[in-house]
């Protein structure tokens, strides 16, 4: 396991100490960062049309904008700001503890791409299958809260204009796959692999975690699959930015695709389509499982390092 030396004594604590700051700085940042976005969403269109959107938010298109930028400083502070806090506890070079002060060899990269292209008909197969659990008395709850949260994410996709595009990417893939990775691989994943002495009991709860923490039920298992796949990328590469580059591209070609059907480039919308069938499913299966073991045994375990 790799040491760390800084001013603050961090490592002195014992890992159970230390997940208990992880998650108070988590916290605190989030208790800032949403609360100032709340203010700020509140003062700017008004409490009773916040309420307003979040009910039918395409009635309120002109909030949208205004409701991503939001969403956007809420989801910076609450993972990236933290991250960066605990990783500057731990090392006088918090960047250099995130794994971002190395460069992926181009061979590592490579594998990014198909990888994910392959786990698409995968994810939305168990996707399909995860949206038919019946949660008993809470069913019609979680179905009202995921069909409202879907609602939210199509009204913000919605846009038909390449400066709307961008912006969405920037919302939904490149922010998230920065901050989302370093807090829940840079810092979450290596933590419990301190503690456990077990990389796949790291990753299996970072995962869970991850999942978890987007409070989407009716897709609470493929996204667990993600995060396993993630968490193993990062294991395997000791580069966080596999992870991210994974992570924007997997949310980037949902954006991308949305946008296509909004502009009526294509007739399929992927959040209404079942799966992509048995067959192709397997095919990708099979591919999938072949370029995971080819990353395994192909990945350069020690990137190059950015110089100073």
């Amino acid at each position: 396991m790799e040491k760390y030396q800084n001013n603050f004594g961090i490592n002195k604590n014992s890992i159970f100490s230390q997940i208990l700051i992880f998650f108070g700085t988590t916290l605190l940042c989030l208790s800032v960062f949403a609360g100032f976005s709340q203010l700020f969403l509140a003062k700017i269109i008004g409490a009773d049309n916040v309420a307003a959107f979040i009910q039918n938010p395409f009635n309120n298109i002109q909030f949208i904008n205004v409701f991503k930028c939001t969403q956007l400083v809420s989801s910076i502070g609450m993972f990236g700001v933290s991250a960066l806090m605990f990783a500057f506890l731990k090392e006088k070079n918090g960047f250099m503890y995130l794994q971002l002060t190395k460069v992926p060899k181009p061979i590592t990269m490579a594998f990014v791409v198909p990888l994910v292209l392959c786990s698409l008909p995968i994810i939305a197969y168990v996707y399909y299958y995860n949206q038919q659990i019946n949660f008993g008395s809470m069913n019609k709850i979680v179905h009202d809260l995921e069909h409202q949260n879907a609602e939210i994410t199509k009204a913000f996709l919605s846009s038909t204009t390449i400066a709307g595009l961008l912006f969405n990417l920037l919302v939904v893939a490149i922010v998230p796959g920065i901050v989302e990775e370093i807090f829940f691989r840079g810092v979450l994943q290596k933590l419990l692999h301190e503690g456990f002495r077990n990389k796949h009991a790291a990753i299996i709860i970072s995962a869970i975690l991850f999942s978890a923490m987007h409070m989407e039920f009716l897709g609470f298992i493929p996204r667990f699959l993600m995060g396993l796949m993630l968490g193993y990328l990062f294991d395997w590469s000791k580069n966080i930015w596999v992870n991210i580059a994974a992570h924007a591209l997997n949310n980037g070609i949902s954006v991308i695709a949305y946008f296509m059907f909004v502009k009526g480039y294509t007739s399929t919308d992927i959040d209404n389509m079942d799966h992509y069938g048995i067959a192709p499913t397997a095919i990708a299966v099979v591919f999938f499982a072949v370029l995971f073991y080819l990353f395994y045994k192909n990945v350069n375990k020690q990137p190059i390092e950015l110089s100073n």
